[in-house]
Parts: C-alpha cells; structure tokens; sequence
C-alpha cells in the first residue's frame, strides 16, 4: 500500500496538499515500476562512475514517473464519494499509469479509480476495483462505443482512440466519466439487489 510512506491512510484532499511530501517519500521509500528501480540503480552507478550523461538519462525517467505521479494527485476528482478520476501526463508506459492507478486506489474513501494517459493515438486507461464491483465488466461497457476495454474483477484497462484537438478531447474525457459513473451507478444497484436477494433467501 502506497500510502504506507506516510505511516497513515490519506484521504484524496490530504494527497492533494501533501504533494510535495508524496514526491519527496518517492525518491526516497518507494520504487514505482520495476523501470524506475532499474533508473534508480543506474543513477548510482553513474554517480559512482562520475558518468554525467548516464546520470542525466536515469534521473531524466525517475522524474517522469514522479511527476506522472504528481500530475495525478493535483487532477484528482471524487464522484459519489469513492470513484476518483486522475490524468497521469501525457505519454506514460502503460506500467506507469497502472501503478498510478493502484495508489489512487490506495486513498481513503476511492474504492473505484480510473487513471489515464494521453497517447499519440488516443486515450490509454487504467482502472482498479476494490469494492467488490467487476472492473472488467464495468470497463468494457463504459467504453463500448468510445473504443475498447475489459479485464479482472479488481482490475482493468482500456484505450479510445483520438487524434483530434485539445477541445474535443476535453468533452470526450467528460462523455468518458459520465459513461463510468453511470455505469458504476448500476452495477452498485445490481450488487446491492443480489445481495437483498440472498438475504430474503435466507
């Protein structure tokens, strides 16, 4: 749990004004991706080496995942309390935008995260689950018609393709939210009706 750098759960707010430490615990408690690690250790070894270009090439990409993590925390938004949305940069490794994902999931209250990347062809997703809701299933019929997705009960992805401007993306982004949130909305109600279900069964 990603949270853990701070000895305590955060809530999305605490996140938002604790950026500076969130970065600060990065560089120095937690490896995001197995290719920061990797940066990490090359960065050492140039320093050791007194290598500056290699040194400059590895702090170059653990600045890029910090500041993925960054841009996420600043661009959170929470929908009916437990559902956060978060823009990760533009261009991240796949990797990168999942482990994302998986700290925004980490914050108190969000059982439900959607982090996303813009690409050069289009939207890249990652989602996580922890409410007992099937991300996969969530996933694929939020994107139906936008472009494709799917995958675990706890965790998904998806990509929509876009190569037009700024200002169309921003009302896609919007559509994209709306088809999430209405379709969590219903897969709440379903759950909770299975579950009234089981009960009267009982």
């Amino acid at each position: 749990d990603f949270a853990s750098v701070f000895n305590k759960p955060m809530g999305v707010e605490e996140a938002k004004q604790a950026n500076a430490d969130v970065l600060k615990n990065l560089t120095e408690n937690y490896s995001t991706t197995a290719e920061t690690q990797t940066a990490l250790n090359t960065a050492i070894e140039a320093l050791k080496a007194d290598n500056a270009k290699a040194l400059k090439e590895a702090v170059d990409k653990i600045y890029k995942d910090l500041e993925a993590y960054a841009k996420a925390i600043e661009s959170i938004e929470l929908y009916d309390g437990d559902t956060a949305f978060a823009f990760a940069g533009e261009n991240c490794p796949e990797a990168l935008v999942a482990s994302v994902s998986d700290f925004i999931l980490s914050l108190v209250a969000v059982s439900f995260s959607v982090v996303y990347s813009k690409k050069e062809k289009g939207l890249k997703l990652s989602v996580r689950c922890s409410s007992g809701l099937d991300a996969g299933v969530i996933t694929a019929r939020a994107l139906a018609g936008f472009g494709s997705g799917g995958g675990h009960q706890v965790m998904a992805g998806g990509f929509v393709p876009f190569d037009g401007k700024d200002l169309h993306l921003a009302k896609l982004i919007t559509a994209i939210k709306e088809a999430f949130i209405q379709q969590i909305k219903l897969a709440k109600v379903k759950k909770s009706n299975l579950s009234e279900l089981y009960t009267d069964g009982a």
